[in-house]
C-alpha cells in the first residue's frame, strides 16, 4: 500500500510540474525539491453536489500534519474519514459501513469527483459523479 501511495504521489507531482523527477524523487526521499508544488492541502469547507443536484455545505477537516481528512457534510452516507494518497482521496473510516471504499478524485485543489462507489451499497442511490467545490471564504465586513 505505501509503494502504491508513494508512486501516486510522484505520478501526481509529475503531473502538477510536468517536470522529470529529481534524484531525491527517484530515491523515494520525502524532501521536496525546489520548484516543485507543496503537497495538496484538502482542508477547508466546500461545496457537495450530489448526482441528482442536491446542494449540501462541507468541510474536509485536515487531521493533524497528516494526509488524512475528516468529511463533515449533510449526505450522512459520504461522512467518514479519508486518506489522500496522490490524486487520490480514499475513505478509511466509514460512518455507513456499506460506504467503505468511496474514492474521489482529486482534480485540483479546488475541485474534487467520487469516481468509486462500493459494490455493497448498490442497493441505493449510486453517489459516482459526485463533486466537492471549494468555497472561497466570506470577507469580513470593514
Amino acid at each position: 500500500m505505501l509503494a502504491r501511495c508513494m508512486i501516486a504521489a510522484l505520478t501526481a507531482a509529475l503531473v502538477l510540474n510536468d517536470t522529470a523527477p529529481s534524484s531525491a524523487a527517484r530515491a523515494g526521499s520525502s524532501q521536496i525539491r525546489p520548484g516543485a508544488a507543496p503537497p495538496l492541502d484538502l482542508g477547508g469547507t466546500w461545496l457537495l453536489t450530489m448526482p441528482r443536484g442536491f446542494e449540501y455545505e462541507a468541510r474536509l477537516e485536515r487531521i493533524d500534519d497528516t494526509a488524512e481528512y475528516r468529511l463533515i457534510c449533510g449526505a450522512t452516507m459520504l461522512r467518514g474519514g479519508y486518506k489522500l494518497c496522490g490524486r487520490r482521496l480514499t475513505m478509511a473510516r466509514a460512518e455507513d459501513e456499506q460506504m467503505a471504499g468511496l474514492v474521489w478524485e482529486v482534480k485540483n485543489k479546488n475541485v474534487l469527483v467520487l469516481i468509486e462507489h462500493p459494490e455493497k451499497s448498490q442497493f441505493g442511490s449510486d453517489y459516482r459523479n459526485a463533486t466537492l467545490s471549494r468555497q472561497k471564504p466570506v470577507d469580513e465586513p470593514r
